[in-house]
């Protein structure tokens, strides 16, 4: 349900997914950073084999930190016992992420462990830091990428402001704009979907542009070009005659 803060409660079926997605770029356009919470995770093997009949049992959420020469990536599945959720908090193991409803804000606080990176790094290190992004406005629009109606997507906020805070040995602290969106689907992703690319760009007036351009099995193609005006106001515009890959 939109318009209700991301609902970190939603019920996933068997087979099925949910995912919220976060991305951030720095003001000086040196650092970013991509954060994927996931239940029923659409990228474990693990999920995979057990037939996806427990979405909950297969839970994790994603850090992935970049800077020049460097970056740092952490994905470790957890199990339902570690799992805690309810419509404004959700946690895995020592991370989790908070929605307050009254500043419209998203909090995110991380403690994982990278995946080791030789030469330089042969152990995994710890990846520990707070993230504040506040959308500055929250849509209420959930838009199908199928043909059924079985899977969405829903940019919550696309236009936001974004803190990151890193503990030392970890990188810099630094601000900039964000992004917070969220899909969920009622089967396996990859019985459905071919593939898809996904972008989107902030203009110096304040319009963020998104284009969603889906592939799926049975051959149809979806496409979503979107503009949300500074004040939230969005609009449709004709997409590209053909994507950069198809």
């Amino acid at each position: 349900m939109p318009g209700v803060g991301p609902r970190f409660d939603a019920v996933v079926p068997p087979g099925g997914y949910l995912w919220w997605y976060v991305d951030g770029l720095s003001e000086c356009g040196q650092y970013g950073l991509s954060i994927i919470s996931f239940v029923g995770s659409v990228f474990s093997p693990y999920y995979a084999w057990s037939g996806r009949r427990e979405p909950n049992n297969h839970v994790c959420i994603n850090v992935a930190l970049y800077r020049p020469g460097d970056h740092k990536w952490a994905m470790t599945e957890r199990p339902e016992k570690e799992l805690t959720r309810n419509a404004t908090f959700f946690q895995v193991g020592p991370s989790d992420l908070h929605w307050d409803d009254d500043t419209q804000e998203l909090v995110l606080n991380f403690e994982e462990l990278s995946v080791p990176r030789p030469p330089a790094d042969f152990l995994p290190k710890k990846l520990k830091g707070r993230i504040s992004l506040k959308p500055k406005f929250v849509t209420d629009t959930v838009f199908d990428i199928d043909d059924k109606g079985d899977h969405k997507w829903w940019p919550i906020g696309p236009s936001s402001e974004i803190t990151v805070d890193l503990t030392p040995g970890c990188g810099p602290s630094w601000k900039g704009e964000g992004y917070l969106d969220c899909n969920w689907g009622m089967d396996p992703i990859e019985e459905i979907f071919d593939y898809w690319n996904w972008a989107r760009g902030e203009s110096d007036d304040g319009t963020t542009t998104i284009i969603y351009d889906v592939y799926l099995q049975n051959g149809l193609k979806q496409m979503l070009a979107l503009n949300y005006a500074a004040d939230g106001a969005l609009s449709h515009f004709d997409p590209p005659k053909k994507s950069a890959i198809g």
